[in-house]
């Protein structure tokens, strides 16, 4: 796996893919990796086969393991331009994380509600608000919330997301402006990149493309 890490780094992804494949046909997280390869190569048809087979497997599974393949499914469904099954997937990354989530140790319930918050995103960028309000609802209502600054990032760009759905872009910057001092996730980049080109910022869209 890290011989196949470094060469997908390199973007040598034939050499990675060769790699992987030696690994096993089975093996669940060479599956996982071989699924964001395909997705980085525009190879959708090859990405929704991994992701769907992984998606299967990931069933018997425990832990966060359950939900690696959906958001890689949802954006491969997304990117191939059938926005029904993508938004359908979408919804169940957004809803499935919480199921019994209050059972499990502290950093996977991090993990989960990270998970359960980009399925969200991609629900809104699909169209569809309704699993975004819900899991800002239900995450709101968690006593004793998992300290994590990667989920505080994620709830703070739900919240941004959702005001620039309603027509506040600049309320949206505002809200996550003071992020990008904070070794900012790629996805809050990405927010501000479409904020500032939404607001005519031509410079702060420029430097958080860099």
């Amino acid at each position: 796996m890290r011989q196949a890490t470094v060469a997908a780094a390199q973007q040598q992804f034939d050499k990675a893919n060769e790699l992987l494949g030696r690994i096993g046909p089975d093996d669940f997280h060479a599956g996982n990796f071989a699924t964001t390869i395909a997705l980085d190569q525009g190879n959708l048809q090859r990405a929704i086969a991994l992701a769907e087979k992984g998606r299967a497997l990931a069933q018997h599974r425990e832990g966060m393991d359950r939900y690696n393949f959906d958001m890689p499914l949802a954006v491969a469904y997304m990117m191939a331009g059938d926005k029904a099954r993508a938004l359908k997937v979408a919804r169940s990354a957004a809803t499935a994380p919480f199921q019994g989530l209050d059972k499990e140790p502290t950093v996977e319930q991090a993990d989960r509600l990270v998970a359960a918050h980009a399925g969200a995103m991609l629900s809104l960028r699909l169209g569809d608000v309704a699993p975004a309000r819900a899991v800002q609802k239900r995450v709101d209502a968690i006593a004793g919330l998992p300290s994590s600054i990667v989920l505080q990032q994620f709830r703070t760009l739900l919240a941004a997301r959702l005001l620039e759905n309603s027509g506040q872009p600049q309320q949206a910057m505002d809200m996550l402006k003071p992020l990008l001092q904070r070794q900012p996730r790629m996805q809050v980049r990405v927010a501000v990149r479409d904020l500032a080109l939404e607001l005519g910022q031509q410079e702060v869209a420029q430097e958080q493309a860099r």
